[in-house]
């Protein structure tokens, strides 16, 4: 009996150490999140004011295509405070996974962070078998990098991720229609190996 008390005490304290630092490491990363989304508003904010004056100072002078520019420029720094803070606080709410399935996770991505900024966005599976957890985990964080990256950058109003064989195992392609001419209409495809190889062996072409 004193040798059961005794293990259940250490397995109980055991508990609370696990519980002690679950909730530490939960209270950095908020900690971290409200200083990123901090940090980015007040710049935002910040910079739309300057650019306020300045388009101030520029209708007093009747200097017309600078407001036109400036208010064009206000209108980017919103967008873009928006695109961050969306971002922002999906890390805070994490990604309803669609009962396992890819086409669940990027549709719930989808209605959380492009359709709400007007973004069509669309997932094609081309591959037409199940993927095993841990690639799909791998491919989920690359896609969904991608897609911040395009938010972020290349204003696009339509963006499409496909799935499909590749040569010796996936090929994972997010597509879109920037809005700025200087980008590329689509953004390097990621192939994976085999699905029976570890993801961390993903590597670009």
């Amino acid at each position: 009996v004193a040798m059961f008390g005794g293990a259940l005490r250490r397995w109980q304290v055991e508990e609370q150490l696990q519980a002690a630092r679950a909730a530490a490491i939960l209270h950095q990363e908020r900690q971290r999140l409200a200083r990123e989304l901090h940090d980015s508003l007040t710049q935002s904010v910040y910079s739309t004011m300057l650019f306020a004056r300045a388009g101030c100072d520029a209708l007093e002078k009747h200097d017309i295509d600078k407001v036109r520019n400036i208010l064009l420029t206000v209108g980017d720094t919103s967008y873009q405070a928006l695109i961050e803070m969306r971002l922002l606080l999906l890390e805070l709410q994490p990604i309803d996974q669609g009962a396992g399935t890819l086409q669940g996770a990027f549709q719930s991505r989808f209605d959380l962070i492009e359709r709400r900024l007007g973004v069509q966005a669309d997932f094609v599976n081309l591959y037409g078998r199940e993927v095993p957890p841990s690639v799909q985990d791998a491919l989920l964080r690359i896609a969904f990098e991608a897609l911040n990256n395009t938010l972020k950058h290349a204003r696009a109003s339509q963006v499409r991720v496909q799935l499909a064989q590749a040569t010796a195992g996936l090929c994972l392609t997010i597509s879109d229609n920037p809005q700025r001419s200087d980008l590329p209409r689509r953004s390097p495809r990621i192939r994976t190996p085999p699905t029976h190889e570890r993801p961390a062996a993903m590597g670009r072409h």
